[in-house]
């Protein structure tokens, strides 16, 4: 399999729906377990870190609240990392850049916004494998310890 790792350590989240609702900072019951809050919940504006892991091939969150609907607006601040692992053979591709082509699913993300919607099984809607893998193209491998 073909895993992709999306991580940001200091993003900014617009909007995240949670069972089609607004989630709310204060009640952490509505968060995703992806995403970490950095910082004070009394703070206007404080930031976030978000870690995917997305099985490449069919669009599957694997770290996903199975059973729930998430709605993702997500805004990069400087750059994210992203991962490709091939879980068999331990050799991974890495990128660290604004958002990659293929994590705004819905088009209008302008390189600066991850924009996904998942459904209740973890899958996320339009997810094109071939255009997240036509990132990696000329990125070299390395061997990672770990699988």
């Amino acid at each position: 399999m073909k895993k992709l790792i999306v991580e940001y350590t200091d993003c900014y989240i617009d909007v995240i729906e949670f069972d089609e609702n607004q989630c709310s900072w204060k009640d952490k019951s509505t968060i995703p377990s992806f995403v970490k809050m950095i910082g004070d919940l009394d703070e206007i504006d404080p930031d976030y870190e978000v870690r995917l892991e997305i099985d490449v091939e069919n669009g599957k969150l694997l770290n996903h609240d199975l059973g729930h609907k998430i709605k993702l607006y997500n805004k990069a601040v400087d750059e994210g990392t992203y991962t490709l692992l091939d879980t068999e053979t331990g050799e991974t591709k890495t990128i660290q850049d604004y958002v990659i082509s293929g994590l705004d699913t819905y088009g209008n993300g302008y390189g600066d916004y991850v924009i996904l919607d998942v459904d209740k099984n973890g899958f996320i809607k339009g997810w094109d494998s071939d255009k997240i893998l036509s990132n990696f193209i000329k990125v070299k491998r390395t061997k990672n310890k770990e699988k």
